[in-house]
């Protein structure tokens, strides 16, 4: 039986009757389903009562039309409430919900005008999101969707401002986080693992490993970086370390970082002396850990050493002696990576870099096309914490 057409009809007469029964004689939209209510009826005999009585409507006038479209309403509506059912197959399973403890105090105008906020782009509305968050509106329940799907947003200054107020509802979110959550969704849904990751830490291992196993770039990246509380993840995050993607290798190798096992640190070490280096600079310019911190200034000291023991200089376009070039390509790397951090090992590596300026002054290098010292290098260093502490 065609429910579906039963349905359009019982909706149509509803709005005729709201508007005025008079007007269904010439109503085009009622008359378009008599066609399809008759075919029908050839086949299913009840459904010619309906078009029987759909007829009597239009051949109504005035006097008896309220009449005529009770009728047709009256054996509509029986019909579809014996073929309704009251059941649903499927085994029964509690409801996933979230423990808010908001209100609903805001007006609807100032509620539309931050939902427009959410979902636009640029710092205007950037601007917008911040002065309501200043006046604690986000306390309205139903701004909660729309922070979340705020998190898609392509703006990353309102998605990540999304991610700051969201993470301050508390671990209540993280059912409806897991929710609207596609493992093979973009940065938004990479942002929905991080805020988990941050509420939940541990308790959500299984969602994590699932995301690595069958996510998105983006969303495995985000849940090898997850992985960072969970130690006996290390043989995933090593192997990781080996995706073709960047993204996740250096995910992986953040965790590894922060995990700081010997096999970690071996790993970073590998890297960063094969032609996969671009992953572990990544991986310091962007994160302050001081694990990798560590693990760059001993290499840095190596090299240093290695030069100390050279009467001669070089360049690294003038190879003295075996991988000479190499080391002054790890050295002005390593002081690449550590520039401007102001860390209390760096302050002391670059002050002992700084007492043999004379000796690295006979080590030159090409950054594009203008040749410097390696002194001149560690100066440079030395002058950008200066500089920002002035």
């Amino acid at each position: 039986m065609s429910i579906p057409l039963l349905i359009e009809i019982q909706s149509e007469v509803r709005r005729l009757l709201i508007a005025g029964s008079e007007l269904a004689i010439e109503d085009f939209r009622l008359k378009k389903l008599l066609l399809p209510v008759k075919k029908a009826g050839k086949s299913i005999p009840i459904f010619s009562k309906v078009a029987d009585s759909l007829e009597k409507v239009f051949d109504s006038d005035n006097n008896n039309i309220a009449e005529r479209l009770l009728e047709l309403a009256t054996i509509v509506n029986a019909i579809l409430y014996t073929q309704s059912r009251t059941n649903m197959e499927g085994d029964i399973a509690n409801i996933v919900s979230a423990e808010y403890n908001f209100s609903t105090y805001i007006l609807s105008r100032r509620l539309s005008s931050l939902i427009v906020a959410l979902t636009g782009k640029g710092s205007s509305q950037l601007r917008i999101i911040k002065e309501a968050y200043c006046e604690g509106v986000f306390q309205d329940l139903r701004l909660v969707n729309p922070l979340i799907v705020a998190l898609d947003n392509k703006f990353a200054g309102i998605a990540d401002f999304a991610m700051e107020i969201i993470e301050k509802y508390g671990q209540t979110i993280v059912p409806v986080l897991k929710k609207s959550f596609d493992f093979k969704g973009g940065k938004g849904h990479a942002r929905r693992i991080e805020l988990i990751s941050r509420l939940k830490g541990a308790e959500e291992k299984e969602l994590y490993l699932e995301a690595i196993e069958k996510g998105s770039i983006e969303v495995k990246a985000s849940a090898a970086r997850a992985l960072k509380d969970l130690p006996e993840c290390e043989p995933i995050l090593l192997e990781l370390s080996k995706d073709n993607k960047k993204d996740i290798k250096v995910a992986s190798l953040f965790s590894l970082a922060y995990l700081d096992t010997d096999a970690g640190r071996e790993r970073i070490i590998e890297m960063f002396l094969s032609k996969e280096r671009d992953s572990v600079i990544q991986l310091a310019k962007v994160y302050s850990l001081k694990s990798v911190t560590r693990i760059l200034l001993d290499e840095g000291r190596k090299r240093l050493e290695e030069f100390l023991k050279l009467k001669r200089g070089f360049s690294d376009f003038t190879c003295l002696r075996k991988n000479s070039n190499n080391d002054i390509k790890i050295f002005v790397t390593i002081l690449a990576c550590i520039e401007g951090k102001n860390d209390p090992q760096i302050i002391d590596f670059l002050k002992e870099c700084s007492t043999y300026s004379g000796h690295l002054k006979k080590f030159g290098f090409y950054l594009g096309r203008k040749g410097k010292t390696l002194a001149e290098q560690v100066d440079y260093n030395i002058n950008i914490i200066k500089d920002r502490d002035a």
